[in-house]
């Protein structure tokens, strides 16, 4: 366990959409080129219901799939806000489903011409948040974060303090403040002001903060690529790997449960940590490829959780 004092404060697989609609004993319609562009609507005669997935009395699977002049069908990220809209982040863009229609929503394109060995996909959004104020955050693919207020998208990157413009994944805190992950540049903090970075310098383990998580007792924690897991209380920063028990160092998620015990996945199987002893599960112990994991802890309900080749994926977002 490596544990040092701070200085300063500071992909998951590619899922096909699935959204759950009345089929009436119907054929399963797809929608083409008007689902996830632009703009289209749930066929005629399905109930659409007034907000995703709403009262309208709804059952079994309808796919939405794109065709045509599209975004794309490769969902990185899905996210529903307080006014019950769901948004997609995919490799081509952002989409919004009001619940019977789909928009694009444009954000610009990266430039990565100086970027050579980052995933070519200049319009990529993998993480998406809303934040208390209500303002929803898009984190880009080498163009830094963009913030939305319903009426104005700003960006944010390099040249305003952010640690790295490839970012990874987005954590609004219960004081309010947002933390970035980031793919080469650490972890950064944004006060509302100004940011602060937390990076290998500072004792974190790798430059690639795969995934954040903040637990009941206030602690951030981040899934690293390559370097475990690490926690912060603002004032000191704590990793664990492979000495720790923590036997496979790259992080894609990680979750709570009712008992207050942390849940890590990796590439090599599902970790559980009681706060002092790392216990390992894989597909040897009953746990098959494909299976869906549920927690729903009554203090605090969470998502499910995904669990593919052994690795558990997004406990908190899908």
């Amino acid at each position: 366990m490596l544990t040092c004092s701070l200085h300063k404060p500071f992909c998951a697989p590619l899922l096909a959409l699935l959204l759950i609609a009345s089929c009436n004993g119907q054929d399963k319609p797809v929608l083409s080129k008007d689902s996830l562009v632009g703009s289209g609507t749930v066929p005629a005669g399905k109930p659409a219901g007034t907000a995703p997935f709403g009262s309208a009395p709804w059952s079994g699977f309808v796919s939405f799939s794109t065709g045509g002049e599209q975004i794309s069908q490769y969902i990185r990220r899905m996210f529903q806000d307080a006014a019950g809209n769901l948004w997609f982040g995919t490799e081509g863009g952002v989409s919004r489903f009001n619940g019977r229609t789909f928009t694009g929503f444009p954000i610009p394109a990266a430039d990565l011409t100086n970027s050579p060995d980052v995933y070519p996909s200049p319009k990529l959004i993998s993480s998406i948040v809303q934040d208390k104020a209500g303002n929803i955050w898009f984190g880009s693919n080498g163009g830094g974060v963009y913030r939305y207020d319903g009426s104005t998208l700003t960006n944010l990157s390099e040249k305003d303090g952010l640690c790295n413009n490839f970012v990874t994944s987005i954590l609004e805190d219960r004081a309010g403040n947002l933390w970035f992950g980031t793919r080469f540049g650490g972890l950064c903090r944004y006060d509302g002001k100004a940011f602060t970075s937390l990076t290998r310098k500072d004792g974190l383990t790798s430059s690639f903060v795969w995934t954040l998580y903040e637990e009941r007792a206030g602690t951030l924690w981040m899934g690293t690529a390559g370097g475990g897991a690490c926690r912060t209380d603002g004032a000191t920063l704590t990793c664990y790997g492979e000495q720790d028990g923590l036997g496979n160092l790259y992080v894609q998620s990680i979750l709570e449960d009712a008992s207050g015990q942390l849940w890590f996945g990796t590439s090599g199987g599902v970790y559980r940590f009681n706060g002092t002893t790392f216990t390992n599960f894989t597909k040897k112990d009953a746990l098959r490829r494909g299976r869906l994991l549920r927690w729903t802890p009554k203090a605090r309900p969470r998502a499910p959780a995904v669990l593919r080749r052994s690795r558990l994926l997004h406990g908190r977002e899908w």
